[in-house]
C-alpha cells in the first residue's frame, strides 16, 4: 500500500490557532494542524508512520523559509487522521528564526508550506497563505499595558448624520471594485491569479498559480510502464470485478437477473396483426401492404427459358440472360466398331468388348431366284 501513495494524498481538514490567554502577558506559541492521509484509491492510511515538515515563508510564497520545523514518526489514527501543533516540532533552521515568536508577523504576508514523507523523501503538499488567526501571535504585545494618558476636554456635540447615506452597494465587473455613492474605483486586476497545469518536461505535470507557488502533480513512473495502472471491468459467471487489483471487491449480479422477459410473438395473417405474449398491445402491419390489384398470388414469379434466353416471369421487360455462352460442342462423339476385336468404342470415351454376345447360330446363306427376282436369307 505504501508504494502506491501519491502526492495528493493529504486532505486538509482543520487548521486553527491555539491562541487562548492562559496567563497574564502570555500567548501559547502554536497552531493546530489536522489532516487525513489517503492512498491513491482514496483509502485512509490507517496506523501508518509519516514525517511532516512545516515551513513559514515571508512575503513571497516562493521565497526561502524564515522558520522551519520537522515532526518525525507521526502515527496516523484508525481513520488515517493525524494532528500536530505547528511550533512544537524540532526547528531545522538556525536563522533567521528558530521559533514562531521570532517571526515578524506584522512586516509582511506569511505562507505555510507543508511537506510529508511517506517513504524515502519529503514531498511538497502545497503552500497556503496564513490568514487572520495566526497574526494573534503578534497581538500578544497588546497585552502589555502602557501608561495612562491625561483626560482630554469634552468636545462640542456634532450635527446628527443622515442614516440613509449608509445604504451602499458593492459591485465587481471582473477587474474593478466599486461602491455606490462614491466616485472612486479599486482595480483588483493585480490581485487576480490564474491556475494552470503544465508539463514539467520529465513526464510529470506542474500545477501553478500566477504570482504564487508551483506544485508537482506527478512523479516519475516507478516501474517504467505508464499503462499498467489502466483498469477495466470483467464479468465472469455474473460476477463483476475490476482488473489490476487482486483484492478488488467482486459484485454478484445474479440478483438483478430474472426470467420475466420470456415472451413470444404471434401473427394473425388474416388481419395482419403482430402481438406479443404478456401484453395486450398489438401492431397492425396492414399499412405495410402495397398490393394495388388485390391479388396475393400475381407477385409469384418463375424462371423461363426460351431460345436459350433465361428470364423471370410476371415482369414485363425483365432482364434476359443469354445462355448460349454456357453451351459448347465438346460433347459431339462417334461410335466405332472393330470387328476383328469385337470392340465397340466412343470417341473421347471408353470401349466395350462385345465378343461375349456373339455365337455361330446366326450363320446364314443368301440365295437369289432370278425368275422371281427375290433375295432370300436362309438359316
Amino acid at each position: 500500500m505504501a508504494s502506491l501513495i501519491k502526492r495528493q494524498l493529504i486532505f486538509m481538514v482543520l487548521v486553527t490557532a491555539s491562541l487562548s490567554i492562559l496567563a497574564q502577558n502570555t500567548v501559547p506559541m502554536g497552531i493546530h494542524y489536522q489532516a487525513v492521509a489517503r492512498d491513491n484509491y482514496g483509502n485512509e492510511l490507517v496506523n501508518k508512520k509519516i514525517s511532516v515538515k512545516f515551513s513559514v515563508i515571508s512575503g513571497d510564497p516562493l521565497a526561502a523559509p524564515v522558520y522551519q520545523e520537522v515532526h518525525q514518526d507521526i502515527t496516523t489514527s484508525k481513520f488515517g487522521v493525524f494532528s500536530l501543533v505547528i511550533g512544537h516540532g524540532v526547528p531545522s533552521l538556525t536563522q533567521p528564526c528558530t521559533s514562531l515568536s521570532q517571526i515578524a508577523w506584522d512586516q509582511a504576508n506569511h505562507y505555510l508550506k507543508v511537506e510529508v514523507k511517506f517513504e524515502n523523501d519529503f514531498m511538497d503538499m502545497g503552500t497556503m497563505q496564513f490568514l487572520a488567526v495566526p497574526y494573534a501571535l503578534y497581538a500578544q504585545k497588546s497585552l502589555e499595558p502602557g501608561p495612562e494618558g491625561p483626560k482630554g476636554d469634552k468636545g462640542e456635540k456634532g450635527e446628527p448624520g443622515d442614516p440613509a447615506t449608509d445604504n451602499q452597494t458593492l459591485s465587481f465587473d471582473g477587474s474593478n471594485l466599486t461602491i455606490s455613492g462614491a466616485s472612486s474605483t479599486v482595480n483588483l486586476t493585480p490581485l487576480l491569479q490564474t491556475l494552470q497545469v503544465s508539463n514539467d518536461g520529465t513526464g510529470g505535470y506542474n500545477l501553478s498559480l500566477t504570482r504564487g507557488n508551483t506544485i508537482n502533480l506527478a512523479t516519475i513512473e516507478k516501474d517504467g510502464d505508464p499503462a499498467n495502472e489502466i483498469q477495466d471491468l470483467t464479468l465472469n459467471s455474473n460476477k463483476l470485478k475490476i482488473t489490476k487489483n487482486a483484492n478488488a471487491t467482486e459484485w454478484d449480479l445474479s440478483p438483478y437477473l430474472d426470467n420475466t422477459d420470456g415472451q413470444s410473438l404471434s401473427w394473425d395473417p388474416v388481419n395482419r396483426i403482430l402481438g406479443i405474449s404478456g401484453s395486450t398491445k398489438t401492431i397492425s402491419l396492414r399499412e405495410l401492404e402495397s398490393d394495388a390489384d388485390s391479388s396475393i398470388t400475381n407477385e409469384i414469379q418463375d424462371l423461363q427459358l426460351v431460345d436459350n434466353k433465361l428470364s423471370i416471369t410476371e415482369k414485363t421487360g425483365a432482364k434476359e440472360v443469354n445462355m448460349n455462352t454456357y453451351l459448347d460442342n465438346t460433347d459431339n462423339q462417334t461410335l466405332t466398331f472393330t470387328e476383328a476385336s469385337n470392340t465397340l468404342a466412343v470417341s473421347g470415351g471408353n470401349s466395350v468388348n462385345l465378343g461375349v454376345l456373339r455365337d455361330n447360330t446366326d450363320n446364314q446363306t443368301l440365295s437369289f431366284t432370278e425368275t422371281s427376282n427375290t433375295l432370300y436369307s436362309l438359316a
